[in-house]
């Protein structure tokens, strides 16, 4: 793994995400809400290859889907629907988050492998990515301190920026723009991590141990039965 990269970034099963999308087209909007639930992980072949992955359903108005990202650093693989009659591949996955460091930029060559009712098609081409640095973001969700990650392609007049959250390990906030302005926004809710899962306060174990104290001095005042 390059230095510099995400170790050890572990998604669990039923680890949850919720997120406002907002569409802009013609001038107008559209909101709709997608879900992320982890179900597992496991391995996937897709097209010749096989990657160990966590196993994600993505829930939306349009119907449920399911999307893998590689366990170790949640490089984007693809996702497809239940009947397989929809899916898009990312070969190799795309390494978003591959970097954590103000400054660093890192490329890759890409073939985005799309199937829609049977019809395969393939376009190649090459992504840039930047971490610009930290930045801290309000979400309808909360506040979190978030790394600022830029994406392009030498195919598209658009770009991407993602506010990665280590907190909640994943974004919070994604931002597509085309021609200069916002075509997309995805902006967190709720998710499984909001309190987070951090080892237990002082204070909170203090409690554990005096409501235990007051426990036995009560058991030791009852009174004996015959």
């Amino acid at each position: 793994m390059p230095a510099h990269a995400i170790h050890n970034l572990k998604w669990e099963k039923g680890d949850y995400w919720k997120y406002e999308v907002t569409v802009f087209t013609a001038g107008k909007e559209e909101r709709y809400i997608k879900e992320m639930k982890v179900k597992g992980k496991e391995n996937i072949t897709l097209y010749g290859k096989t990657y160990f992955a966590y196993k994600v359903e993505m829930k939306t108005p349009n119907g449920t889907l399911l999307g893998f990202w590689r366990v170790g650093d949640l490089a984007e693989i693809g996702i497809y629907d239940h009947n397989h009659n929809f899916s898009i591949v990312c070969d190799p996955p795309m390494e978003i988050y591959r970097y954590l460091k103000a400054g660093k930029k890192w490329i890759q060559n890409i073939t985005w492998i799309e199937n829609i009712g049977g019809k395969i098609t393939n376009v190649s081409f090459t992504v840039y990515y930047e971490c610009m640095g930290k930045e801290k973001v309000k979400t309808k969700a909360e506040e979190y301190q978030c790394y600022k990650i830029k994406s392009y392609s030498n195919q598209s007049n658009g770009y991407g920026i993602y506010y990665f959250s280590s907190s909640v390990k994943n974004k919070v906030l994604s931002i597509s723009y085309i021609d200069g302005k916002i075509s997309e926004r995805e902006e967190l809710m709720n998710t499984s991590f909001k309190h987070g899962r951090q080892a237990p306060s002082f204070t909170f174990l203090s409690t554990i141990f005096i409501l235990f104290l007051l426990l036995k001095k009560n058991k030791r005042c009852l009174p004996v039965s015959d």
